[in-house]
């Protein structure tokens, strides 16, 4: 663990800070369409653009990632992110830019990024779920 970790005495804690932890409470509130059907990267958008819920595709594009969208376009799933009732917001908001919280490492051989890793031969950036966003878009 760094130092300056341990002098700050501050632990990383994946469950409450983890997207899933988000992604669980957000689809305990009903605010999330789930698919659980592969879909078609170049399908996400437009499903995305015709609904106002968050969207958890299980099996996105060939590689049938997980992909959640539209998780903080509402101010109901914002507020859900920090942990307060919609009309606590704005407050909540100023109060957290008012009182940063110190920054921290998360210790590299805790961090989820690594779970995954390729080299050399083995990476293929076309793998990831790219998708177009919109008409104008010339690739993912």
């Amino acid at each position: 663990m760094d130092q300056a970790l341990r002098k700050a005495n501050v632990s990383w804690d994946p469950e409450k800070f983890g997207v899933r932890t988000l992604v669980s409470r957000l689809i305990e509130m009903g605010e999330v369409t789930i698919h659980e059907k592969p879909t078609a990267l170049a399908d996400l958008s437009p499903i995305i653009e015709a609904s106002n819920t968050a969207h958890l595709f299980k099996k996105a594009g060939p590689e049938q990632h997980e992909v959640i969208a539209a998780m903080s376009s509402s101010r109901e799933r914002l507020a859900a992110a920090f942990g307060v009732p919609e009309e606590a917001m704005r407050e909540e908001y100023a109060r957290r830019m008012a009182n940063p919280q110190k920054s921290f490492e998360v210790p590299l051989n805790e961090a989820p990024v690594h779970e995954v890793m390729e080299t050399g031969a083995q990476i293929d950036l076309s793998k990831l779920p790219f998708h177009l966003q919109h008409e104008y878009d010339g690739a993912p």
